[in-house]
């Protein structure tokens, strides 16, 4: 197979945004992390080896409204959040968005800022600690929260709380203090004095744990991790764990494990012992290096995932299992939605940020020197490129594209054409027409478009002047547009949300929701304006889907869930293909490295969808697919013959190094060649944040150019600020 002409775009330079806190759901496996920009990622954690990022809710307003201090879940799925601003926000995610109106409700917390919230299941309460000393507690009602109840005035602000499990009892950290309290009388019962270091500092308790035994366990500003009997107020055990602040300790689910950590990066476990009098003692044993910088928070999912999860200052979501040795997964933190989008026809490429929309057109090189084989199908391990070509014109910035400070763009598209893009924000949908004259010359011009429910994903037809848009809501609207203004054609809802949506041609698309419902639709016009459902494809529940795909040629549908499993469906029928079926069948095919990938699958690609027929059904026919790390190419011809018994003879490269020595050998080593050649793996990218297909020049040509936007390490590192510094042996 021919190699592939790639454009490499590097100078993609996005701002990493700090993790500030972080609620788990365990009937739904759903993990919320909040940024700091006051965005709230959704991961599903259905598949604990690959976490998917499922959803986003984005912030809106000042810097002020955008505060998150908490999180919490409640059993139902809806998430609960409190900041600075004094009010709990109530947010609907995933298959619960259908429930959501345009603005999440909120209610105002008694007595200003809020600072911390946790949520007792076996009361079904909401507690909240505020800036002027008072806990707020709340029922959790079916359509919102009811005010309950406020505990007795403490001096201080509360900055940390915890339930005991029973619900009523309640343990609040501030400065210098650690209270014990009744919830049914308001009243404290017990208060703990942690000490000072010096005389005019105060000691700040930033987290409090209580377990089952009425054992609280404290992080401060001293960097030590105390533990404390709280039934009569005295101090247990005391360790300088770190050198800097505690701002986050949690346990294991069986309560034998202690995780503490903050300014001091270090996470240091604490585990439980019998000593010789039969009384247990908490120990510190081992302690990991994790993150880089502050970590934030931490917490630790139930025995069936078992993971030990981190964020802080350096962004990145840290995945670790305790019990297995290099187990840590690092997961950058780019954002949901299209952070790139291409416009394969005219070779411009979008590149989002937090506020703005950079537009860039690609520049060109000269023509390759030499037609080499695919080095994908040589050596897996090898990262050099078959050669690297001359740039004759370089690429250039036409426009960037800036919306209000209290704004942040959630989601972006541009046609194939480049002519159209269309960007949304919490509550907006812009759609606007670039002009750009061949002296590079540009023109923008605003189209009228009119949205009644909060966007969430957008996609324009194959034809050019169709958009598909989905909301939180479930609702998919087809929006047909000229150059002044766009008007609705047809509208769909669908019960379980809308996670995915792919289109093709000016009406027919394919919808995921989050129940892993595939739905094939057609949405053309008719008299009552709503579209028609086509099929459904079968339905796969272990996963949820991770990407999904329309053949530009075949018009089948290709979807992978984040297990790495992945299937072909006829659009007109929804039954699965042959492709799938041989798969099911021979599951030997698949190597492992796909298996047990530590990212889910972003995009997929068809770089031979342009050839004709005849040749794309005898000769070539590749589907490509890409996360952060791995490129995988599935040959289908491959397949095909290798399930047909069709053995091709030993590789040249493998006659010259002169490994084939018997006839037996031979054999092995064309069957294990012919395995590898059905799905190949290449790791060539660090960070691959997008990948895809640019239109090429001869329809003659046997692979379109792609275009791979890598953003490196060393770049998101560059930008944040300088960590605790820790003294090393033999450094200054």
């Amino acid at each position: 197979m021919k190699a592939h002409t790639v454009h490499a775009v590097r100078f993609y330079k996005p701002k990493p945004r700090a993790g500030h806190t972080c609620a788990y759901d365990k009937e739904r496996k759903l993990l919320a992390v909040s940024r700091e920009n006051g965005s709230i990622e959704v991961y599903n954690f259905k598949n604990s080896n690959a976490p998917l990022l499922q959803f986003c809710i984005p912030p809106n307003g000042s810097e002020l409204d955008r505060s998150i201090e908490a999180l919490a879940f409640v059993p139902d799925g809806r998430l609960f959040s409190v900041g600075l601003h004094g009010f709990v926000f109530q947010h609907y995610v995933c298959e619960n968005a259908i429930e959501n109106p345009s603005v999440p409700e909120f209610w105002p917390v008694t007595s200003g800022a809020a600072w911390c919230m946790k949520y007792n299941r076996s009361r079904n309460k909401l507690a909240i600690g505020t800036e002027e000393g008072f806990v707020c507690i709340f029922d959790v009602t079916s359509d919102g929260l009811s005010f309950d109840k406020i505990l007795d005035k403490q001096e201080g602000r509360v900055l940390s709380l915890d339930w005991h499990h029973d619900g009523f009892h309640i343990v609040t950290g501030s400065t210098d203090t650690i209270r014990l309290w009744d919830v049914e009388s308001g009243q404290p019962l017990q208060r703990m004095s942690t000490g000072r270091l010096e005389k005019r500092l105060e000691t700040i308790v930033w987290s409090v744990l209580m377990l089952n035994d009425f054992t609280v366990v404290s992080g401060d500003s001293r960097g030590k991790t105390s533990f404390w009997n709280s039934r009569n107020g005295t101090l247990l055990d005391s360790y300088q764990s770190h050198k800097g602040d505690i701002l986050t300790v949690t346990c294991n689910q069986d309560q034998t494990v202690i995780y503490a950590s903050g300014a001091d990066p270090t996470i240091v476990h604490f585990q439980s012992v019998v000593t010789g009098e039969n009384k247990m003692k908490w120990m510190k044993s081992i302690q990991r290096y994790v993150n880089t910088h502050d970590v934030h928070a931490m917490i630790v999912l139930p025995e069936e995932i078992n993971r030990v999860i981190s964020i802080g200052v350096d962004a990145n979501l840290f995945v670790d299992n305790p019990r297995k040795k290099a187990s840590l997964i690092a997961y950058p933190p780019f954002q949901w939605g299209s952070n790139v989008s291409l416009a394969s026809q005219a070779k411009i490429l979008c590149l989002r940020h937090d506020c703005s929309i950079e537009v860039w057109k690609l520049g060109d090189n000269q023509a390759p020197k030499s037609n080499l084989d695919d080095i994908m199908d040589c050596d897996n391990a090898l990262k050099k490129p078959v050669e690297i070509l001359k740039v004759t014109d370089e690429p250039v910035k036409l426009l960037e594209i800036k919306c209000n400070e209290t704004e942040t763009i959630h989601n972006m598209a541009i046609s194939p054409c480049g002519q159209y893009l269309a960007y949304c924000t919490k509550m907006k949908l812009k759609l606007l027409k670039i002009s750009v004259s061949d002296q590079d010359q540009l023109k923008i011009d605003k189209i009228a478009i009119s949205i009644k429910k909060t966007p969430h994903l957008l996609t324009f037809g194959s034809g050019g002047n169709h958009l598909f848009v989905a909301d939180n809501a479930g609702y998919l609207s087809l929006y047909s547009f000229d150059e002044i203004s766009a008007s609705l054609q047809s509208e769909m809802k669908f019960d379980h949300g809308i996670s995915h949506i792919v289109a093709d041609g000016p009406s027919l698309c394919a919808i995921g929701d989050f129940k892993n419902n595939v739905t094939i639709c057609d949405l053309s016009s008719n008299e009552e304006g709503a579209g028609k459902i086509q099929c459904k494809a079968p339905k796969y529940e272990d996963a949820p889907i991770s990407c999904m795909a329309l053949h530009p040629k075949t018009k089948t549908l290709f979807v992978v869930y984040s297990n790495h499993h992945f299937v072909e469906c006829c659009t007109k029928t929804g039954k699965y293909t042959k492709l799938t079926m041989t798969l099911h069948e021979n599951e030997e095919l698949i190597p492992k490295e796909w298996k047990t990938k530590a990212y889910p699958t972003k995009v997929i690609l068809f770089p031979q969808a342009h050839l004709k027929s005849g040749i794309l059904s005898k000769k070539s026919d590749t589907i490509l697919f890409y996360d952060e790390q791995l490129i995988s190419v599935l040959d289908r011809p491959a397949l095909m013959n290798c399930t047909a018994g069709v053995v091709p003879s030993a590789s040249k490269q493998t006659k010259k190094e002169g490994l084939i020595k018997d006839s037996t050998t031979a054999k092995k080593s064309d069957v294990e060649a012919l395995k590898k050649s059905v799905l190949r793996l290449s790791k060539r990218y660090e960070y691959l944040v997008f990948m895809g297909t640019l239109t090429p020049e001869n329809d003659e040509d046997l692979t379109s150019p792609l275009v791979a936007v890598e953003v490196k390490p060393q770049v998101l590192q560059c930008q944040l600020p300088p960590s605790m510094r820790r003294k090393k042996f033999g450094a200054m």
